[in-house]
């Protein structure tokens, strides 16, 4: 009788192992709760130019604005609290297919601030993600100077 739980242990764990490390990294961000996040990039019109400029093409949504209002952004840099980049990418390449893949609850001033950027602002965002839901409570909006890509 035990042969059969033993053998059924022994396939999930081989499951889990072959799973894509992404998908594994973003289980694991999504239960951690809030963590604290960094990306920087450029702020672009489309979802095409956001593709060229960054790793990543990331629609912000605000909330308090129309549905249709969206910012794309070319991320050249996502890490978490510690400096880990290898789980935010996988986090960011796991949502990066929601329209937006975040977005931005507050504070009100510096969504706004974000949100009036003109396009091709190099910019640093700062703050608390909720990676179950893709919020992000900004903490700080830096613009970046000009030229390097965006690091």
């Amino acid at each position: 009788m035990r042969r059969p739980i033993a053998i059924t242990r022994f396939a999930v764990l081989v499951m889990l192992l072959l799973l894509p490390a992404s998908v594994r990294a973003q289980g694991a961000i999504q239960d951690l709760g809030p963590v604290v996040w960094r990306m920087r990039g450029t702020l672009v019109a489309d979802q095409k130019t956001a593709s060229d400029m960054g790793f990543s093409a990331i629609s912000l949504g605000f909330t308090g604005q129309a549905d249709t209002k969206t910012r794309w952004f070319g991320a050249v840099h996502a890490e978490m609290l510690g400096g880990d980049t290898f789980d935010a990418w996988s986090y960011v390449n796991g949502v990066s297919h929601y329209n937006p893949t975040f977005t931005i609850v507050g504070p009100p001033d510096m969504a706004a601030k974000l949100l009036a950027m003109p396009n091709g602002t190099r910019v640093a965002l700062e703050g608390i993600l909720d990676p179950r839901a893709r919020n992000l409570m900004l903490d700080a909006v830096k613009q970046l100077p000009a030229g390097g890509g965006g690091h």
